[in-house]
């Protein structure tokens, strides 16, 4: 597809160039483009006797025009230049016509549909090794998104967001605070798991924060709860993060954001389980959650 695109804007830009050359060569009081003549046969040397006949007068092949009379008017070059704008109207036209249908894909409106726009993404080096692409699950229309920062090799295997132990405790956590799935989206910023393991980079990132930012346009989530510093430092990159930046309330895409710890590092240190229990009850107070 990309090689069709290509293609058709470099035809424009010669089309454009042609057009723009013409309408120069009119002003210049060019009204037609000369032909090019074939070149001519060397005549074979006269005989002696044909030397002596004198040669009769030929007037000069590009004399000049005998008055001012013959040269090209303005509302000729003003026609010329008239017919160059047609042409690369026309050409421009012809191009737009042969343009593949799907050139444009529409703007998603549910999950489902940016998840077949997406398809089988090549947007960044990670899909060479990936297994399943980890786009997200839950309520179409969730009270809280939860997004993590890139997939684990749990959910690299599944195609499951949190799957394996962290998905384990996330799920204990989420009963904790009385969610039902069908009031909750599990996702990550990046949707491909690195090998080996590693916080996503920047181009990563930027590849991937478009989808992000579609997702949460299509939930419109009350909440989003940000999961690990690695999350947060993908969706607020202009910002310095510090340990005290958990618990605190942010912002993005306009909505209310609480970045908490990831549930991996809550497996690793479960003395922080109870900073991220606090941060959570700050979520269930803002929602009225019992």
């Amino acid at each position: 597809m990309s090689g069709v695109r290509s293609d058709e804007m470099l035809l424009q830009e010669l089309a454009g160039d042609l057009a723009a050359w013409l309408r120069r060569q009119s002003e210049l009081g060019l009204t037609t483009l000369a032909r090019r003549e074939a070149p001519r046969a060397v005549a074979r040397p006269p005989a002696p006797a044909e030397r002596q006949a004198p040669l009769p007068s030929v007037a000069p092949r590009h004399a000049a025009p005998a008055s001012t009379s013959e040269l090209p008017s303005a509302a000729s070059n003003e026609a010329v230049g008239r017919r160059m704008e047609e042409f690369a109207q026309s050409v421009s036209q012809t191009l737009s016509s042969n343009r593949p249908r799907d050139a444009a894909p529409q703007r998603a409106t549910t999950q489902a549909a940016l998840r077949a726009q997406l398809g089988d993404c090549q947007r960044c080096p990670l899909c060479d090794d990936r297994t399943n692409l980890v786009f997200g699950e839950g309520a179409e229309r969730p009270r809280i998104m939860f997004v993590g920062d890139m997939p684990t090799a749990d959910e690299d295997r599944s195609g499951l967001p949190f799957a394996g132990a962290e998905g384990e405790l996330l799920g204990k956590m989420l009963q904790a605070m009385k969610l039902t799935p069908e009031q909750v989206y599990l996702t990550s910023v990046v949707k491909c798991r690195s090998t080996p393991a590693r916080r996503p980079h920047p181009e990563e990132v930027r590849r991937c924060r478009p989808v992000l930012a579609a997702q949460i346009r299509i939930a419109q989530p009350e909440v989003i709860v940000v999961l690990g510093g690695a999350a947060l430092a993908a969706l607020k990159p202009d910002e310095t993060l510090t340990a005290e930046d958990r618990g605190k309330w942010m912002e993005l895409h306009g909505v209310p954001m609480m970045p908490t710890f990831h549930p991996t590092l809550l497996l690793q240190k479960p003395e922080l389980k109870k900073a991220a229990w606090q941060d959570l009850q700050q979520v269930m107070k803002r929602l009225a959650l019992s």
